[in-house]
C-alpha cells in the first residue's frame, strides 16, 4: 500500500505540471539543451519534447506558425522569416556560439604547415592535394579526416567551403572520424593530416590549431576575440527561438538557459557560452 501511495503522489505531481512543451530543429542546437531537459523539470517545472529530425529553417517556420513551442536553430531570425511569418512576432536567444577550427599534430607543424585557406581546403577535400607543397605548405603527404555526418560538424564545415550542402566534393574517400576525440587522434598520429573540431580538442602543444587565411591573403587567428568577434569564418549560433515573446514556463525555460547552469550544458556541450545572454535577454522584458 505504501508503494502504491508513493507511486499515486509521483503521478499526481507530475500531472500537476503544465502540458509538454514541443522542441524542433537543429541536432547540433539541442546538444546544449536536450542534457539540460531533466534540470528544467526539476528546477522550472518545464516538460520538453523534443524532435530532431529536421533543420532551423523548418523549425523557425514551425515556430512561427504554433505547431512547436521552442525552435532550436543554428542561426539567427532573418528578415525574410519575419516577413514570410508576419503576424508571429518571433523571439530569439542566441544561448552560445559554434567554434571548428582546422587541427593538426605538432609534427605537421614543425613540418612547416602554419595556416590553410578554405581554397586549399577545398582542394584538399576533393583530393587534389597530394602534398602540402601544392598549396604552398611543406612537401609531406595531405590526409584529411573527414568528420562523418550527423554529429554537428561535418554540415558547418561543408556549408562554409561550398555555400550549402549541395555541391559537396568526394571528401566521402578520406578516413573519417566519429567524433572528435577520434579526429584528434587520427590527427595526432598521422604526419600531414589536418581535421576540423572544437578549439577544446586542440591543446596547443601536441594538437595545434591552424589559423585561417582569408580571401584577402590576411591571416586569422584561432583566438576567443576571433571567435567572439565572428572575425572567425567557421563559427555559427546556437539559438533558442519562441513564436512570441514569451511568458510564463517559456520564459522560465529561457531564462533558465541562459542563466548559470543553463551555461554549464552549453560549455559541456562544446560550444563557447555566452553569458552576457542573460542580461540581453533581461534587458528586452524591461
Amino acid at each position: 500500500m505504501k508503494a502504491r501511495a508513493a507511486l499515486l503522489l509521483i503521478v499526481a505531481a507530475v500531472s500537476a505540471h503544465a502540458e509538454p512543451m514541443r522542441v524542433l530543429g537543429s541536432s547540433t542546437t539541442a546538444m546544449a539543451i536536450m542534457p539540460a531537459a531533466r534540470a528544467l523539470f526539476d528546477d522550472v517545472g518545464a516538460d520538453l519534447i523534443f524532435e530532431t529530425s529536421v533543420g532551423s529553417n523548418y523549425a523557425i517556420h514551425a515556430v512561427a506558425n504554433g505547431r512547436v513551442d521552442i525552435a532550436m536553430a543554428t542561426r539567427a531570425i532573418s528578415p525574410e522569416d519575419r516577413s514570410i511569418n508576419p503576424k508571429a512576432l518571433l523571439f530569439d536567444v542566441e544561448i552560445g556560439i559554434q567554434v571548428l577550427v582546422p587541427i593538426i599534430s605538432k609534427a605537421t607543424w614543425q613540418a612547416g604547415l602554419r595556416a590553410v585557406s578554405k581554397d586549399s581546403l577545398i582542394k584538399l577535400y576533393e583530393g587534389d592535394v597530394p602534398t602540402w607543397k601544392a598549396v604552398g605548405g611543406p612537401d609531406i603527404k595531405a590526409v584529411f579526416i573527414n568528420p562523418t555526418d550527423g554529429r554537428g560538424v561535418w554540415e558547418p564545415l561543408v556549408t562554409w567551403l561550398y555555400g550549402s550542402l549541395n555541391p559537396v566534393g568526394d571528401g566521402h574517400r578520406w578516413p573519417s572520424a566519429k567524433s572528435n576525440e577520434e579526429a584528434r587522434d587520427r590527427v595526432g598520429s598521422t604526419i600531414g593530416a589536418v581535421s576540423v573540431a572544437p578549439p577544446k580538442w586542440a591543446d596547443g602543444v601536441n594538437i595545434i590549431a591552424l589559423p585561417i587565411v582569408d580571401e584577402k591573403g590576411a591571416t586569422i587567428e584561432p583566438t576567443e576575440a576571433n571567435f567572439r568577434s565572428r572575425k572567425w569564418p567557421l563559427t555559427r549560433p546556437i539559438v533558442l527561438i519562441a513564436g512570441t515573446k514569451p511568458t510564463g514556463l517559456l520564459r522560465k525555460t529561457f531564462e533558465f538557459m541562459v542563466g548559470s547552469k543553463g551555461m554549464e550544458y552549453v560549455v559541456a556541450a562544446e560550444f563557447l557560452p555566452r553569458p552576457e545572454a542573460a542580461e540581453e535577454m533581461a534587458a528586452r522584458f524591461r
